[in-house]
């Protein structure tokens, strides 16, 4: 790697510092713009998320019921065949 002067750097952070001043600094506005899109896609996609796992939670709930009925049935059922 040679810097711009022609010398050798001593360190890569020396490298990088000389790579950072070659590369032409983009305007606050389109850095800001790209950074307010990434934002706007994780926003979407945790929404997505979110519902999603609302969906799991009311599939997770209703099958918790089902097995819990059928759970309390099977020991209820003989307890009360018993009894009467």
């Amino acid at each position: 790697m040679d810097d711009s002067n022609g010398l050798r750097p001593k360190f890569i952070c020396d490298a990088i510092i000389g790579a950072r001043r070659n590369v032409a600094a983009e305007p606050l506005e389109i850095r800001m713009a790209r950074l307010e899109g990434a934002y706007e896609q994780i926003n979407l996609r945790l929404s997505e998320l979110h519902v999603d796992v609302q969906a799991l939670r009311t599939q997770i709930g209703g099958q918790f019921y089902w097995l819990l009925t059928l759970i309390l049935g099977s020991i209820l059922i003989p307890i009360i065949r018993d009894v009467l």
